[in-house]
């Protein structure tokens, strides 16, 4: 397991958000997290790792089979929310992450009308869906 330091030190990690984030959809596919992380804290030592969330994050990742499919199979909020065991409770969080969804689409409908200057190197938007989700 981790040492207090280790852990004082993933917790300040800015890579530790990604981490929980890998663990959440790994969980959704049917991964124990517990067992996932556990496997990805004692594979090998830590001891020098410059980033301890960025060394567990490419452990995880490495553990789950066709761990990239997972960001596809669960592409909205709403696909990611688990059923909670208190009915009033799970309704809240659903309403949440169908407005976190509108959000997306508002978002992505400005971005696409007037592309942030950052995104000038990456070209215009292209105007099919097909197009669009490649």
């Amino acid at each position: 397991m981790l040492t207090a330091e280790q852990y004082e030190a993933l917790t300040a990690d800015a890579a530790c958000a990604p981490l929980l984030r890998a663990v959440r959809a790994a969980e959704a596919a049917g991964e124990d997290p517990e067992q996932l992380l556990t496997a990805a804290v004692t594979r090998r030592s830590l001891d020098g790792a410059r980033s301890i969330g960025q060394v567990l994050y490419h452990r995880v990742t490495q553990d789950v089979p066709a761990y990239s499919d997972l960001h596809d199979a669960a592409s909205s909020y709403v696909e990611r929310t688990p059923e909670l065991a208190d009915p009033e409770l799970s309704e809240y969080a659903r309403a949440i992450a169908e407005a976190m969804d509108q959000r997306v689409q508002v978002l992505g409908d400005r971005a696409a009308e007037a592309p942030p200057a950052w995104a000038e190197p990456l070209g215009l938007v292209p105007d099919g869906p097909a197009e669009r989700t490649q």
